[in-house]
């Protein structure tokens, strides 16, 4: 029986594996709450129940925020809502009633307006605070190199973390008003990134990491192909770079939305990995997969289809996608996104039957499935 390092390892090297390496994307913390109440067990982790195929962590996480963060203050609370200063010094108003797994919240403030707010932010981000990294970090690097699971590591990306001290309205006038500024903290963010990772990767390779930028909206991105490649594009080829030199296997990049007008550029610049392919934002896998051959795929099964259909539409959205992108290689098919707690249990099993027939996930399955 093969390993799941070997399973994931086939999988994105478009080896056409008998398995195909699979575990699903997320699943809400409101929906396994749901779950439980019709019927998960309780007492066996559900991704052994479901047999989800395993990635290697052991506490094992590497901290890319601000050390020491800003201090947490409440500034303001009623019965609906309590605003707050955060760790990245914005300004946040959260609403206490929401069962979506989501916080509900609106951004009011953020902390960088100009280059002297920069400055002090910069000082937070030391590459190389020994905080960075859990203690003993050296020691279970050693369980990393006898892994027989995937190990990766997520950070988010510079839209991302430009976007944290700025906000997005803030973000989006300052490439405007302050090209010179976003160029500054972009810059400062992947060198920043870089160094960071270095300790853990001139150490042990590792077999993916995950991008996060979620820059964009149904209809498109939240920039256009012209400001990516002025802003975003030399730090991106200079990242993947650095990390493909050290030995890694897949750089995902995620977005929710549809990102598809910037995926050209990413991928010249050295990205090979995209997810989550999110279906209500008009992303067909099976188009992107025919578009760009040599991307690897994860996501695209409508969760709304597991939602709100019935096993037979279930069954039609997984056979028209998954059977071809299993034949091109490269994809590991997922729900496009966390799966939301509107998805009942007995769909959820019949979705993973059905995916475990093609071939797709472990070999062994629990009686329950």
């Amino acid at each position: 029986m093969s390993t799941p390092l070997e399973r994931f390892l086939n999988t994105v090297s478009f080896k056409r594996p008998r398995r195909v390496f699979f575990r699903e994307f997320s699943l809400r913390k409101a929906t396994l709450e749901k779950w439980y109440e019709q019927g998960l067990p309780r007492d066996i982790h559900p991704d052994e129940f479901f047999g989800f195929d395993r990635y290697w962590s052991c506490g094992f996480h590497v901290d890319f925020g601000p050390i020491p963060p800003y201090e947490t203050v409440v500034l303001e609370e009623t019965d609906r809502y309590v605003i707050v200063r955060d760790k990245f010094g914005a300004t946040v108003k959260y609403f206490k009633v929401h069962d979506t797994g989501f916080d509900t919240r609106q951004w009011l403030d953020f902390k960088v307006k100009d280059r002297k707010d920069f400055e002090d932010v910069k000082k937070r981000f030391n590459p190389h605070s020994p905080k960075r990294y859990p203690p003993y970090w050296r020691a279970l690097v050693r369980c990393i190199e006898i892994r027989d699971a995937p190990f990766g590591v997520s950070f988010p990306g510079q839209f991302w973390w430009t976007r944290d001290f700025m906000g997005l309205h803030g973000l989006l006038r300052a490439f405007y008003k302050q090209p010179d500024l976003v160029h500054e903290m972009m810059d400062f963010y992947t060198e920043f990134v870089i160094e960071t990772l270095h300790p853990l990767l001139d150490e042990v390779s590792i077999d993916f990491v995950v991008i996060n930028e979620d820059m964009a909206y149904k209809s498109g991105p939240m920039i256009g192909p012209s400001l990516f490649k002025e802003f975003m594009y030399e730090n991106y080829k200079t990242l993947a770079k650095f990390l493909k030199e050290h030995g890694v296997k897949v750089v995902f990049w995620d977005s929710d939305g549809n990102p598809e007008p910037l995926l050209p550029l990413l991928i010249k610049a050295g990205i090979n990995g995209f997810l989550p392919l999110e279906a209500a934002a008009g992303v067909d896998p099976v188009e992107v997969g025919r578009k760009y051959p040599d991307l690897v795929l994860l996501g695209g099964i409508d969760k709304r289809v597991l939602a709100f259909g019935t096993e037979r539409d279930i069954e039609r959205e997984i056979m028209r996608k998954v059977p071809s992108l299993l034949t091109r290689g490269g994809c590991i098919p997922t729900v496009d996104h966390a799966v939301p707690p509107e998805v009942s249990l007995k769909n959820y099993i019949f979705y993973l039957k059905v995916l475990k027939g093609l071939g797709v996930g472990p070999e062994s399955l629990r009686e329950s499935l």
